[in-house]
């Protein structure tokens, strides 16, 4: 081979065969990955000099990047326990039934005071009532558990009422904000009402009664 390509020849070869050597460790190699559908993606194999194994990481990042975003993506099952709307129905049931406990409680807690409040009634008037030839100790306790018993049912008279009269003041004030935002609402309408009724009395007021009559005199329209 040496003698048949000459000597010049012979160095340019050996230079380009070790040039060629010199890349099959760079070189990176395809391997082809299919998945379900059929559809094949190369995929470069890593490389083993710093600067080639960088590029071919960029290379390798770009063709996951394509192959995700041709991917079909999944469509999102919508369960009845997780929708937001068989949550919020749940939540509003739950909510009715706390609230319908809570005033079952509470009925259940005053029943619970007045037959509390009804015994010891009863308790008083039989200890009054044998207790009338005792000592005046216990003549005493009877007649501290009698007024204690008399505030008490004044402290829950005057609760309800309170309770009552909060109730409707807070009605009350609803009912003044709705007539309100309805006035000014009705700017006009109601700028002419007052109009309206203002000069009605003045004109009114300015008459004045001669021989049992109503004598009106007129007067200007108000400006406003």
């Amino acid at each position: 081979m040496e003698d048949v390509c000459g000597d010049e020849n012979w160095q340019i070869l050996k230079e380009v065969f070790a040039l060629i050597d010199s890349y099959d460790d760079v070189l990176s190699e395809e391997v082809d990955t299919s998945d379900g559908e059929g559809s094949k993606t190369k995929v470069l194999a890593p490389v083993k000099e710093k600067g080639l194994l960088v590029k071919s990481k960029k290379k390798s990042a770009r063709s996951h990047s394509i192959t995700a975003e041709g991917a079909p993506r999944k469509k999102r099952i919508r369960r009845p326990e997780t929708s937001s709307t068989a949550f919020q129905r749940r939540k509003n049931f739950e909510l009715m039934t706390l609230r319908q406990e809570v005033s079952t409680l509470e009925n259940e807690l005053d029943n619970l005071k007045l037959k509390k409040q009804e015994i010891w009634e009863k308790y008083l008037v039989q200890n009054k009532l044998v207790g009338k030839g005792g000592s005046q100790s216990q003549t005493m306790a009877f007649t501290w558990c009698e007024e204690v018993l008399k505030q008490h049912r004044r402290r829950v008279e005057s609760e309800n009422l309170n309770r009552k009269l909060k109730e409707i003041a807070a009605r009350q004030t609803e009912m003044s904000n709705t007539i309100f935002s309805v006035f000014q609402q009705q700017d006009t309408f109601y700028v002419s009402v007052i109009l309206t009724l203002s000069n009605t009395l003045a004109f009114v007021a300015n008459g004045c009664v001669e021989d049992g009559y109503l004598r009106i005199r007129y007067m200007p329209r108000l400006k406003c």
